[in-house]
């Protein structure tokens, strides 16, 4: 889960795994705050006996090592994620190597409580060790060379720690503004093709991914985080000239909130619909990009797969729609991208020799309807990635409710897109409970 969700800041009553409940009524700027060191344990010597069993090389030695923060205020919310940049001599060279590093958050305080009991690194490891590598296997069977994630160096328990290849040497980096239709198509196509083989592996191989349940709601759903959240974003629109009537159905919508959200996550059952596995957090921020000199996108690679959740496609396609494709993107080639989309899924299959019967894009369509709600949460909690760096906030306006969710939805860009949006989910019925 790498983005903080716009306007779902603590506030209110948060269910411990203890069972114990702790109010959290003031939101501190540390909530935010980026370590700039890594845990006492994560250093040099650590790293040495790690790389020294991945090359299978007890002389290896590290004589420079760097640790600096890899991500930004409001970048990452689930992890700490750190970049290593390594020297070391071993039998055969010396070598210079740089790897990503994400550790639990480890400062005392809301985000570690939070977090302790959520199997977040559990998810991401199976993803890395057991199912992407297939994945990869399946697409090169059918001569298809596009690789979906970093590869995984190493990921042990206790302490809870994940070391990837580190591809920004080879010139991937992240994107920070929202993408048009053409790119938008290549994040799509790539898309299909991790959701096909998850079909496949399924329906063909009978892997269990039906294992994979801890989408976003249902990992958090001990607490109010989303509801909460939602109810802040109503409380503005309220204030909004000519929103109040709908401010007021929206507010109905707040005790039911979560229990509408989580129909999404919850696998379709046999004749219902149908499931692949989703990314789950499938947003723009945990997603990097190798661009040409005219800002096109060559490749894209996959990041975080911490929540990843086998149910319907509806979850990854509607973040493809609203928390990676511009606004002239998604109102203009909404229904040619899920046509693309359905185009790939399905070639893939035939090219895998796949016996199960592909969905026909009626029935990725019905997904999309079922699952509109998730709309809701993507547009009003999500969104506002493209429209406000947290890195240009003020410090104390972090810990400001009021002043956030002013600056967020009276102040910034995003407040005509989500006037439009709100009318179009009350004509789709969202609101109604």
């Amino acid at each position: 889960m790498a983005e903080i969700e716009t306007g779902v800041v603590p506030n209110g009553n948060v269910e411990h795994v203890n069972g114990e409940k702790k109010n959290v009524t003031e939101v501190t700027p540390d909530f935010f705050h980026v370590p700039t060191d890594p845990p006492e344990w994560l250093n040099r010597e650590y790293l040495e006996k790690v790389f020294r069993d991945y090359e299978h090389d007890q002389t290896l030695h590290i004589f420079e090592c760097e640790i600096v923060p890899a991500t930004k205020p409001g970048d990452n919310f689930a992890s700490i994620v750190f970049r290593a940049h390594l020297k070391y001599t071993s039998k055969k060279k010396t070598e210079s190597l740089s790897v990503i590093i994400k550790v639990r958050p480890f400062l005392e305080g809301f985000r570690k409580d939070l977090l302790s009991s959520m199997p977040l690194f559990e998810t991401e490891a199976d993803m890395y060790t057991r199912i992407i590598p297939e994945i990869q296997r399946l697409l090169i069977q059918i001569d298809d060379k596009d690789v979906i994630a970093p590869n995984m160096i190493y990921y042990h328990n206790d302490p809870e720690i994940i070391i990837f290849e580190d591809i920004a040497p080879k010139g991937y980096v992240m994107r920070h503004k929202a993408m048009n239709f053409e790119n938008t198509k290549k994040l799509i196509l790539k898309l299909a093709k991790f959701h096909a083989a998850s079909f496949y592996m399924y329906h063909e191989e009978k892997k269990e991914l039906d294992e994979f349940k801890n989408g976003l709601v249902t990992t958090l759903a001990p607490i109010d985080f989303f509801q909460q959240g939602y109810m802040n974003v109503v409380k503005c629109i309220k204030e909004w000239p000519g929103f109040e009537e709908v401010a007021e159905k929206m507010e109905k919508v707040g005790p039911v909130f979560l229990k509408k959200l989580r129909k999404s996550y919850i696998a379709n059952k046999p004749n219902n619909g149908y499931n692949v596995l989703n990314h789950g957090d499938f947003h723009i921020k945990n997603l990097l990009f190798r661009n040409d000199e005219n800002d096109d996108i060559q490749d894209i690679s996959f990041i975080d797969f911490q929540i990843s959740v086998w149910c319907s496609p509806a979850i990854d396609l509607n973040y493809v729609l609203y928390v990676n494709a511009s606004t002239e993107t998604r109102d203009n080639h909404k229904n040619e991208l899920l046509s693309i989309y359905h185009a790939k899924f399905c070639s893939v299959l035939e090219d895998l020799g796949c016996l199960k019967k592909p969905p026909s894009l009626l029935e990725l369509h019905i997904e999309m309807l079922k699952n509109g709600f998730l709309e809701v949460l993507l547009a009003i909690q999500f969104m506002a990635m493209f429209f406000v760096d947290y890195e240009n906030i003020d410090k104390a306006d972090l810990g400001d409710m009021d002043k956030m969710l002013k600056i967020l939805y009276n102040e910034s860009a995003m407040r005509p897109v989500l006037e439009k949006l709100i009318v179009k989910f009350l004509h789709k019925g969202f609101f109604e409970v």
